[in-house]
């Protein structure tokens, strides 16, 4: 093996980020609690995971690493084990990859002083070799020359025999082993990620590995098909298998033989999941927490994160894999609360410490798209892992992706902006809008979420779930993406066919003919579908994406006022979008505001209260009774007057002017473009041409307008007094 050392250049900047920082995400956090004062209940449900207690614990664990850091050994145990564990820099290197992993730049003291240390210092275990290429794979570009230096050791030691690795330079086939591999080949697939050429055989030969040395009941052991299977060994063939097809896809041969694997491996941790302890290996006290468990687990849990992160797959034997995971962590690992803060409890060893980051990690990580399956495709590749790419390299943060399921409640889809789903134009659901695919799709596209079509045909699958939805939602308008549309250039330019079904307020659903998933065997394909689903993401969301943690749940605030709400009905398009009001009403009583919807009625109700009144078109504007507003106004109702679009603008302000309306300027805190209405016989309201609806729906407004700007606005409109009264003073 080599001893030449590798001068380290500057550590000016910022390695390339697989994900967003913890500080990041505790800096929005808290610009919200400075927003709302207050109504972000302290803690939730016992076993509940949010968002905050991750970003906590996160950051407890990149300190205490800080704390441990060690001037002349760095994270390196003061007595290495005897035996093929000991991997000196490896586990310095783990302890960086994780700190890279969690937003710590790499140029702060501790950590850079690391990465200089390991560049200085080969190393020769198979393990450390490849958390060191790891590590030089999310730096910059001056780092490569280390990265392939490292891949080249990697190459060097590989068994053509055994088709593995083992732990010394001249490996012994009878000792390569199912651990070492597939961390070897995680390392080869960031290798090959990072640009670096990876020879294709040695991926066949890992393939071919794995697909032999299964056991029977779908596991797999350390190294033989004999050995007891374990969850670890599991998870990590699962991940493996995913990673082989995305760096070279198996032929048609092969094909049927992995996707066999693959099933049989989801299915044996479907029967054998459990976050507490390793399956398959022999539980014992572990270090210092006084609790059952098992010496093997955190490299359980990552291994499992390392399988959900290559497939997608949200679950296993019924349970969100994250959620059960760090669970686990928080309980092991952890004391206290958000409120006393988080500490970590006990002792553990760096390595376990690395293992549970790596899985915290991915509750922080962005996920805007989600992949519902309706065919009979089983989960093999890495579908979106392109476009999360694709999106992660335009916003520098990390961006992932998940399958989401029917056995997954709507509050889990709710919080994906983008749902791709994969279906054949001949499915029978289709035709039933009351099929639980159909209501489940038609739910997420009226409470916010974009669908987009990957058809399995030739594109009579995004014609039959068009019809679907426009027989569902008539109003909703067809458009071509034509080749001027700022989407289809906007990060970057992409190709194909695609037409929007859409609201005056934004995007339901998106079709093409063909949408070229992470499997597909056509590259460009592959790079003009992910530019697509990246452009739509940023557009619809304008870059806010949820992370895989749920936020921290809203608290009803005191209730210091109600106000009635409802929508006028009239023969255009008066509901561009259903779940409006319910999102607002949600919003407002953070708020302390007590929005009461009433049904939606032809002619206003009387008494007090606010009439929310939209339209898109001249012909919108055309339908509306003005007469029968005017009087529900005169009789208490105030009116709040949703403009989508220049054309109903004008055609109402004609026809207010010829009614006799008063059109003025309007009172304080409100948005730009409104102004103030006062109908003959006294009553008001106000116009407003501002995207109040957009925010409300999860998107980006264009003149800034946020949901808390709405929720004054319809306390503005339920304040109004008549004109008259408000000239005089009154």
């Amino acid at each position: 093996m080599s001893t030449t050392t590798h001068e380290l250049v500057p550590l000016t900047a910022r390695p390339r980020k697989r994900l967003p920082s913890a500080g990041m995400f505790r800096n929005r956090v808290l610009t919200l609690l400075a927003v709302i004062a207050g109504l972000v209940t302290p803690s939730t449900a016992a076993d509940e995971i949010t968002q905050a207690q991750v970003e906590e614990m996160v950051q407890a664990m990149v300190t205490e690493f800080r704390l441990r850091h060690d001037p002349v050994r760095h994270w390196e145990p003061a007595v290495y084990p005897d035996d093929n564990t000991a991997q000196p820099t490896g586990r310095t290197a783990l302890v960086a990859l994780a700190m890279l992993e969690a937003g710590e730049p790499a140029q702060s003291e501790k950590l850079s002083e690391a990465l200089r240390w390991i560049a200085e210092n080969p190393a020769n275990g198979t393990y450390a070799i490849a958390v060191r290429l790891m590590v030089w794979c999310r730096m910059p570009e001056e780092y490569r020359p280390l990265a392939r230096a490292e891949l080249q050791r990697l190459l060097d030691r590989f068994s053509l025999e055994a088709g593995g690795w083992d732990y010394i330079p001249e490996p012994r086939p009878w000792l390569v082993d199912q651990s070492l591999t597939q961390y070897a080949l995680q390392a080869i697939a960031d290798a090959q990620e990072a640009g670096l050429k990876v020879p294709p055989k040695i991926i066949d030969m890992v393939r071919g590995r794995f697909l032999a040395l299964q056991t029977e009941d779908g596991g797999w052991g350390y190294q033989k098909a004999t050995d007891t299977p374990r969850g670890s060994m599991t998870a990590a063939g699962l991940a493996t298998l995913a990673l082989c097809e995305r760096i070279r896809p198996a032929n048609d041969r092969t094909r049927k033989a992995v996707e066999r694997s693959i099933s049989r491996a989801i299915a044996w941790l479907d029967r054998h999941f459990d976050p507490e302890t390793n399956p398959g290996h022999t539980p014992r006290m572990s270090e210092g927490n006084g609790k059952a468990g098992d010496y093997w687990l955190y490299y359980w849990l990552h291994a499992l994160e390392r399988a959900g992160r290559a497939t997608g797959l949200r679950r296993f034997s019924n349970q969100d894999w994250f959620e059960a995971c760090a669970t686990s962590i928080r309980d092991r690992m952890f004391q206290g609360n958000l409120e006393t803060g988080l500490s970590i409890k006990w002792s553990p060893a760096n390595d376990h410490m690395a293992f549970a980051l790596f899985v915290l990690e991915r509750g922080l990580e962005s996920i805007p798209f989600g992949l519902f399956e309706t065919t009979d495709t089983l989960p093999v590749s890495d579908e979106l892992g392109p476009a999360s790419q694709m999106l992660s390299d335009v916003i520098e943060e990390g961006v992932g992706w998940t399958r989401i399921g029917l056995n997954d409640d709507l509050d889990a889809w709710k919080r994906l902006p983008m749902v791709v789903v994969r279906g054949d134009g001949k499915a029978s659901w289709l035709k039933d809008p009351e099929s639980p695919e159909a209501r489940r799709l038609l739910e997420y596209a009226a409470n916010g979420g974009v669908v987009v079509t990957a058809p399995s045909d030739r594109g009579l699958f995004s014609k039959n779930l068009t019809t679907l939805f426009k027989t569902a939602h008539p109003s909703l308008t067809t458009r071509k993406i034509e080749s001027k549309d700022p989407i289809r250039n906007q990060p970057t330019p992409w190709r194909g066919r695609a037409e929007v079904l859409e609201s005056p307020v934004r995007l339901w659903l998106v079709t093409t003919p063909r949408l070229a998933l992470g499997s597909d065997s056509n590259a460009k394909n592959v790079k003009d579908a992910a530019n697509m689903l990246s452009a739509i993401c940023l557009a619809e969301t304008g870059g806010r994406l949820p992370s895989r943690a749920e936020a921290d749940t809203l608290a009803d605030a005191n209730l210091r006022r109600t106000i009635r709400l409802s929508r006028n009905r009239h023969d255009g398009d008066w509901e561009p979008e259903p779940a409006m009001l319910g999102r607002l009403a949600a919003r407002a009583r953070n708020t302390g505001v007590l929005l009461e919807i009433e049904p939606p009625s032809d002619l206003p109700p009387g008494g007090e209260g606010v009439l929310w009144i939209s339209g898109a078109t001249a012909a919108d504007a055309v339908a509306l009774d003005l007469e029968a507003l005017a009087t529900a106004s005169e009789g208490g109702r105030r009116l709040l007057i949703e403009s989508l679009d220049k054309a109903f603008t004008a055609s109402l302000t004609g026809r207010l002017s010829n009614a006799g309306w008063k059109i003025g300027a309007p009172p304080p805190n409100c948005p730009p473009g409104t102004a103030r209405l006062g109908t003959p016989g006294g009553g008001g309201g106000l116009l407003v041409t501002a995207s109040i609806s957009r925010p409300l729906m999860g998107r980006r407004a264009d003149d800034g307008t946020s949901i808390s700007n709405v929720i004054q606005l319809v306390q503005v409109v339920a304040d109004l007094e008549s004109p008259e009264a408000a000239s005089s003073g009154g």
